[in-house]
């Protein structure tokens, strides 16, 4: 009987600090442990559509997946290498798979951020140049 007290005594411990962990934790911080709240579209209190996609080709303006859609970027757009630095479109690296943050406007989806999460074989820096019609 000795015996099982006991285990149940530590089970109730380990369970006691699994529970403050995890209501302890913050639901997102920056690297600094400051809270974030994810991006918002302007004027509302609702959070920006963001898609996992795989990012074929980029030109100066906009980024292309492999399906074919495509994302405009401006000197706005925050690009995230995998080991959290920030980078210009122009030294993003494709392929790559990546997390886009967007939001959409007349029928234009406009990249706010590009999280890069794993980058392809073969990257190269190089971009497309737009071609006319």
């Amino acid at each position: 009987m000795h015996y099982s007290t006991q285990m149940k005594a530590r089970w109730l411990v380990l369970l006691a600090i699994v529970l403050i962990s995890f209501l302890a934790a913050p639901a997102a911080a920056d690297r600094d442990g400051h809270r974030v709240k994810p991006p918002t579209q302007e004027g509302t209190d609702h959070p920006l559509p963001v898609v996992t996609v795989t990012i074929d080709s980029k030109s100066t303006g906009s980024v292309t997946t492999t399906v074919g859609d495509s994302y405009a970027v401006d000197s706005d757009t925050m690009i995230v290498q995998t080991d959290g630095h920030q980078v210009s479109i122009r030294k993003m690296l494709v392929p790559c798979e990546a997390e886009v943050t967007y939001s959409e406007e007349n029928g234009t989806r406009k990249a706010t951020r590009i999280e890069i999460k794993k980058v392809g074989n073969n990257p190269r820096w190089q971009w497309t140049s737009a071609r006319p019609e």
